[in-house]
């Protein structure tokens, strides 16, 4: 194999190892989301009644954002949560 046949294939090779992480990361987050859907709509409302307090909320939004280590993902998670109908917008505190 000459030089540039090298750096061709490592090329192609690192575009397929991204490609390949960013499925694994987008299949984890629809996994998390799913997860949360199954928990159901208690486990919302006992969130959105421990969370009453806006200083509480924010501090366990930043907890949250902390374990999983990115903000879009906490954000997909409640946007999953209410389109399953287990937050409404009037419990947003809105």
């Amino acid at each position: 194999m000459n030089r540039n046949t090298k750096n061709v294939a490592s090329i192609l090779l690192r575009l397929a190892a991204v490609a390949v992480l960013l499925y694994l990361f987008l299949v984890s987050i629809a996994l998390m989301g799913g997860a949360f859907k199954g928990v159901g709509k208690h486990f919302a409302e006992k969130l959105i009644e421990t969370t009453s307090n806006p200083f509480v909320g924010l501090f366990i939004g930043i907890l949250a954002t902390g374990l999983v280590q990115s903000s879009s993902t906490v954000t997909s998670l409640v946007v999953g949560i209410v389109g399953a109908g287990g937050l409404t917008w009037d419990e947003t505190g809105d």
